[in-house]
């Protein structure tokens, strides 16, 4: 098939790939809504702090850290959650750029 060649599906095959598209998308952003009320929390003396652009990180492994050292700064480094939320937010990293940017 010529790269330029346009090929319209069955539309009886569109609708169970949009509704998964739309129900990934509603996934994704409730995690997201999740890690900001995550990072909100960490930080409560700043109300809306999770909300506000300047504190919502890429998820990255420099994300992770962002958030992993907001926690030791506010909550201290004793918390046995620590590791596990680093571990969480690290495993989330890929699946979230995989949505960013789908292979072609």
């Amino acid at each position: 098939m010529d790269p330029h060649d346009v090929e319209f599906p069955d539309p009886s095959e569109i609708a169970p790939h949009a509704i998964a598209f739309a129900r990934m998308m509603f996934a994704h952003a409730a995690f997201e809504r999740e890690i900001r009320s995550l990072v909100g929390a960490i930080n409560p003396k700043k109300p809306g702090f999770g909300e506000r652009a300047e504190n919502q990180w890429t998820a990255s492994e420099s994300g992770t850290g962002k958030i992993i050292i907001l926690f030791r700064h506010h909550r201290g480094g004793g918390l046995p959650q620590i590791v596990q939320i680093k571990d969480v937010l690290n495993e989330a990293i890929d699946p979230c750029r995989d949505r960013n940017f789908p292979n072609d």
